[in-house]
């Protein structure tokens, strides 16, 4: 059993019936519970903070909602809830997800048995909760080949607050979702810090069934793969920082689904092996997930570029 206090940190915006639903199965965890719940508001409005405020007069746990007075995006959001935490350990999960009630205790599990505390994050399983056309089954797909993972997921994972802090937290270079978890695991391997996967620790993931929400998560995927190959993939860094790597097994088509692995071999010049365009694919799916991949993989093309071009011209 950890001894150590747990906060659980949730960034949301405009979705306060997603959060709600979330906050319903936090409500249902068995085993470990968080010490306190920080939910960091990048909404314009009161919804959230109104649904929260009586939601917890019907749970006995304590929540405190951190409004911000603009949208900063979520991995600023992560840092605002890391720097206020009070836990030793902080959890976060995002408010489009359910929790499976043995999550927080699977998660946090690996820090109890680490007295070294080496291990400085663990993270767990992201299942797609629905599959109701082409998009969610894709969507399904590309969870089933990051895990296990090599990475953390910020739907699921959990951060010891010093060594977090240590690095310097999540890089909040985008003011959306742009691969942020994958950039603090880099940090986190190059720093000597270890991730421990936990499989049984499982999070259900609500993806849209939205064409242009699809389109804009690949794109803003591309913005945020031309800062990680810049800042830990290309030929400046460091050389026993790039060893560090390849000693933690690190491979650029590991950290992603396939539509993230194309344009790694784009962007960095990565040898990406032929079987991965069938592995875990079901045959009845085959092709709506090919066309999305074409689909997607030129989205996050278009992304890299846009920002590399953006980047030439300050």
């Amino acid at each position: 059993m950890v001894s150590e206090s747990i906060s659980l940190v949730i960034p949301t915006y405009s979705r306060p019936s997603d959060l709600r639903r979330l906050l319903d199965s936090i409500a249902r965890l068995e085993g470990t519970i968080p010490d306190e719940i920080l939910i960091i508001d990048d909404s314009p409005n009161s919804e959230t903070s109104e649904m929260v405020e009586i939601w917890s007069k019907q749970h006995e746990f304590g929540v405190k909602v951190i409004r911000s007075s603009k949208r900063n995006g979520p991995a600023a959001a992560r840092n605002v809830g890391l720097n206020e935490a009070k836990g030793e350990i902080v959890a976060f999960t995002d408010d489009d997800c359910v929790v499976d009630r043995k999550w927080l205790h699977e998660l946090i599990k690996p820090f109890s048995e680490d007295k070294s505390e080496v291990i400085a994050a663990t993270t767990g399983s992201k299942i797609t909760a629905e599959i109701t056309g082409p998009l969610t089954g894709y969507y399904s797909f590309a969870c089933s080949w990051t895990t296990p993972r090599r990475y953390i997921d910020t739907a699921n994972c959990a951060l010891r607050k010093n060594a977090a802090l240590s690095i310097g937290g999540f890089d909040a270079y985008y003011k959306t979702t742009a691969l942020e978890d994958i950039g603090i695991s880099l940090k986190l391997v190059t720093n000597g810090l270890k991730i421990r996967f936990c499989e049984n620790a499982v999070v259900y993931h609500y993806w849209p069934e939205d064409f242009h929400y699809f389109i804009r998560k690949a794109h803003e995927g591309g913005y945020g793969l031309h800062y990680l190959t810049e800042m830990y993939l290309n030929a400046s860094l460091a050389p026993e920082k790039r060893q560090l790597l390849l000693l933690a097994g690190w491979k650029p088509h590991e950290m992603g689904p396939p539509s993230f692995s194309m344009i790694r071999l784009l962007a960095d010049g990565a040898y990406l092996g032929k079987e991965w365009m069938l592995k875990g694919m079901k045959i009845r799916s085959l092709g709506p997930n090919l066309l999305l991949w074409y689909i997607s993989k030129h989205e996050m093309k278009k992304g890299y570029l846009e920002a590399k071009s953006k980047e030439q011209c300050l």
